[in-house]
């Protein structure tokens, strides 16, 4: 673990995974290869996979930044990770993630591999929305952006174009840092101003609208998914959306009905690529097994306006 703070940091994003913080502190950092940079942020090399989503040893925050109060160890979980969205799932508590966020953390893999998967499915490499890079371009440096690196978010809410793959594999161990700009740089300056019509599209995909509607409500929740508590906070709002007065958690059929008649057969197919998507699971065992995708869903069948203004 490095003993002292750094030399500099870059800025931070909203919107940014923790990943793309670190690669754009081995950018600037002057190192030439992946090796020093571990080695000064870390102090040995590991497995970057857990820090595109995990509040991954977000505890170095207060040797990184020498305690600063604008940039702590919560400030990096809360806003620069998925954890506001994971902490929906009663699976996962706050506890049980203390050994992955520590400063030292020397446990936790299996349940990193877990976390992972429960938020990125069958994601198999690092994700942007090329306009969004564009974008960025303009206000800063291209960034990843922890949204597009979530099961479930197809296309871009603000561009409306899919969101494309790039060839930085996380089905196996990542031990570099691969800033975004290298995927801006490889899309040619004369084909930047169309390049929104010549990608596929939510016109072009009749689930199109559902998308978007899943991408903002996971947008929303990764800035705001405290506010909405959870376990019994969270079923009380559930049920005062549904427009019942009962103290009891929402029920299994309840959830399930509303995720069925809103979403609809035909998206929910193909957004769990048409394997087991968990209704009978809902019914059964209710909020205690939802994913933080089936919390999504149910969040968006009501609105985030209704539920984030009930008491």
């Amino acid at each position: 673990m490095p003993n002292q703070s750094l030399p500099f940091f870059p800025e931070l994003y909203e919107g940014d995974c923790l990943y793309d913080i670190l690669t754009r502190f081995h950018a600037g950092s002057g190192h030439i290869t992946s090796y020093g940079t571990f080695r000064e942020l870390f102090g040995a090399c590991l497995d970057l996979r857990p820090t595109i989503t995990i509040p991954y040893r977000v505890g170095l925050a207060s040797v990184w930044f020498d305690n600063n109060p604008w940039v702590t160890p919560q400030i990096l979980r809360d806003n620069h990770t998925a954890w506001q969205y994971l902490q929906l799932c009663s699976v996962f508590s706050e506890r049980a993630i203390l050994p992955i966020s520590s400063a030292n953390q020397k446990r936790g893999r299996r349940i990193q591999t877990r976390i992972r998967q429960t938020l990125q499915g069958g994601i198999s490499s690092l994700r942007y929305c090329p306009i969004c890079l564009m974008q960025d371009s303009l206000h800063g440096k291209p960034f990843w952006h922890q949204l597009h690196q979530l099961q479930g978010v197809k296309y871009c809410p603000i561009h409306h174009v899919q969101i494309q793959n790039s060839d930085i594999s996380i089905t196996k161990r990542l031990m570099r840092y691969v800033p975004a700009s290298t995927y801006l740089e490889l899309i040619p300056v004369v084909q930047r101003p169309r390049l929104k019509d010549t990608l596929p599209s939510v016109k072009d995909d009749v689930n199109g609208k559902s998308y978007i509607i899943l991408a903002n409500t996971i947008d929303w929740l990764l800035k705001n998914g405290l506010t909405l508590g959870r376990g019994i906070e969270l079923a009380q709002r559930y049920n005062a959306a549904i427009g019942k007065t009962s103290t009891l958690p929402i029920s299994g059929t309840d959830l399930s009905e509303l995720i069925l008649n809103f979403w609809g057969m035909d998206f929910l197919t193909e957004l769990f690529h048409n394997s087991e998507i968990g209704l009978e699971r809902v019914k059964k065992f209710a909020l205690d097994t939802l994913t933080p995708l089936e919390h999504a869903l149910v969040i968006g069948a009501i609105g985030v306006e209704k539920l984030s203004n009930l008491n």
